[in-house]
């Protein structure tokens, strides 16, 4: 047998159970007194985005420090074309950057500021907010910004049919 695969000490027995036990510990000594964990969730702009359309059907507005940590984070995942990805290394997405340009208006941005106008930029030279799927559409709609008859239906007793079935909604 080659050196290289010459076995080495025997691992130690694996346990389970005490493995979950630290585990739980360090989750227990990281959770707040209010009973949740506050961490770091790195995601892509859509859930931002979706939050501040939200916000905005709701009338709930903003607080100007919000504003601007979301503006910080929309100017960090910007890629350097002008739109938005799904994650950090992906390449822009016309759902991310066109709900990204509309978050960013609804926060008060002008069109012509670099961040909105770099999206609008890319969404102009990839096709448009036409192009955008079937959850952007219904977004757009609630906000009055397209029509409904661009919507496409989904009979709410779909959502009834089995995970597994071929067209079950959450395909589509």
């Amino acid at each position: 047998m080659p050196a290289s695969q010459t076995p080495g000490p025997p691992s130690p027995p694996f346990d389970a159970a005490a493995t979950l036990e630290r585990a739980l510990g360090a989750l227990t000594r990281l959770q707040s007194e209010r009973g949740c964990w506050v961490g770091e969730v790195v995601w892509c702009t859509m859930l931002i985005s979706q939050h501040i359309i939200v916000s905005h059907l709701i009338g709930q507005p903003l607080s100007p420090e919000r504003k601007e940590k979301y503006l910080r984070y929309y100017r960090s995942w910007q890629t350097p074309d002008g739109g938005f990805g799904m994650h950090r290394e992906s390449p822009a997405y016309v759902y991310m950057t066109a709900l990204a340009y509309v978050a960013m208006r609804l926060m008060g941005l002008g069109k012509d500021e670099e961040l909105p106008r770099r999206a609008r930029e890319w969404l102009r030279a990839d096709g448009g907010m036409l192009h955008i799927p079937s959850w952007g559409k219904f977004w757009l709609a609630m906000l009055g910004l397209y029509g409904w008859e661009g919507v496409n239906p989904i009979q709410p007793e779909l959502w009834l049919l089995p995970q597994w079935a071929p067209v079950h909604p959450r395909r589509m």
